[in-house]
């Protein structure tokens, strides 16, 4: 097994932690941690016309603190405070909305050929299975897992000729990728958390380009007289990450057009323009 480790990322997600989800306030030297939602909340209560003292009744927060609040005396670069527990994982608790926009393309990866698995001691094991003829999208997969789970190494396996496995061990990846599940991906239920949907409709091109370069292609199609054109197909037993893949392409005015047959369905993407357009966002598999 080959091991990497990536640290500094374009994105700036850099930290060995998730990032805090709490804002702290002083009163009188003692210092109180408050969420950060109870601060967007009293906010959204002041929007409304609700007076200060109401706010702090209902949150249950002093009078002055948010006043403060009010005042805009809120910190932007707050200090962390301690980070909450996840009980699903027993690890610490999850910044989801702190994720990189290079989640939505491990998230693609994994719908495609991606599989958790379970190991002693709560550890899970996050394995993409991809093609050794395309060393780049391996490098990319394994920086991508790195940099979303940077606390974890980053290990290739090697199996047969053809098939490479980027695999990266962690308690948090069932909590990443709630789709985690027994059985096979088109034998249950595959729907995005709402933090997920937010990411994908925020970046529909990184989820594509996850599943194209795990379960797609990109070939030439022939017919009479010479007739040549690029052509994308992507191919999935689940008929929900199959709705997902139409969804993104929607969500970037690309045409699709679907077959589907007992075992196996496949979406495709043939015009010209979508094809050039998909271009931007997939490139081609090196």
């Amino acid at each position: 097994m080959v091991q990497d480790h990536v640290g500094a990322s374009p994105w700036g997600f850099e930290s060995l932690q998730p990032h805090s989800n709490c804002v702290r306030t002083v009163r009188e030297h003692v210092f109180v941690t408050h969420r950060r939602a109870t601060v967007k909340q009293a906010l959204r209560l002041k929007e409304q016309g609700v007076p200060a003292c109401q706010i702090g009744s209902s949150l249950g927060v002093p009078r002055k603190t948010v006043a403060d609040w009010l005042a805009g005396r809120v910190p932007l670069h707050p200090r962390s405070s301690p980070i909450e527990h996840c009980a699903a994982c027993d690890g610490p608790g999850h910044s989801f909305e702190g994720l990189p926009a290079s989640y939505a393309y491990l998230l693609g990866l994994y719908l495609g050929d991606g599989y958790i698995a379970r190991h002693p001691r709560g550890v899970y094991r996050l394995r993409i299975s991809l093609d050794t003829r395309y060393p780049d999208l391996v490098r990319e997969a394994a920086h991508t897992m790195a940099v979303i789970m940077p606390a974890s190494r980053v290990g290739r396996v090697l199996h047969g000729a053809r098939c490479i496995e980027v695999c990266s061990y962690s308690k948090a990846w069932p909590c990443l990728l709630p789709q985690h599940g027994p059985g096979q991906k088109h034998e249950r239920s595959i729907r995005l958390t709402e933090w997920q949907e937010r990411i994908v409709h925020g970046v529909p091109g990184l989820l594509l380009r996850g599943l194209i370069h795990s379960d797609g292609c990109r070939f030439v199609n022939t017919g009479r007289g010479g007739w040549r054109a690029p052509r994308y197909s992507f191919v999935n037993r689940s008929a929900q990450i199959l709705d997902l893949f139409c969804f993104a392409c929607d969500r970037l005015g690309i045409r699709w057009t679907t077959t589907a047959s007992p075992s196996k369905g496949t979406v495709y993407v043939s015009r010209q323009e979508d094809v050039e357009l998909l271009d931007l966002y997939v490139g081609p598999k090196m």
